[in-house]
């Protein structure tokens, strides 16, 4: 008795079958992450050193995985503060002109907040404006 085309035919439904499965693999590994989403804060009032209870769907799984950014709306921009341009305007026009640096790299995104990971190994961050302009942060 021949066992060939029954051979094959197992064959080619393995085949098949592997394909199916590589092209789920790809679609699953690139799922959209969802952005999280704060549904309680406590204390409502809080000062310096006290600690503030964040809750929420859709954060990062593990201590020291999550990032919240404390921001006013409005504020002057960290250039302008430092002294490097007039105005958040001149700013924005600079950034857009490749003209501000973080630490040697320019600057693209104009609503780019500063993290403790950009700190040199001297413990500083240095902004600068062109070639000759150049203030370094030293954090508290």
């Amino acid at each position: 008795m021949d066992t060939r085309p029954r051979t094959r035919l197992k064959l080619r439904h393995a085949v098949v079958a592997a394909a199916l499965g590589a092209l789920v693999v790809p679609a699953t590994a690139n799922a959209a992450v969802k952005a999280p989403v704060i549904t309680k804060v406590t204390p409502a009032n809080a000062s310096v050193g006290e600690t503030l209870t964040v809750t929420g769907r859709n954060f990062r799984v593990g201590k020291g995985r999550n990032t919240l950014l404390f921001k006013r709306d409005g504020g002057k921009a960290l250039f302008v503060k430092a002294g490097l341009v007039a105005s958040n305007g001149e700013a924005r026009r600079q950034i857009k002109g490749g003209g501000l640096r973080v630490n040697d790299v320019a600057v693209t995104d104009e609503k780019m907040v500063l993290t403790p990971a950009q700190l040199t190994p001297e413990g500083v961050i240095k902004l600068s404006l062109g070639r000759k302009r150049h203030v370094l942060l030293k954090p508290a």
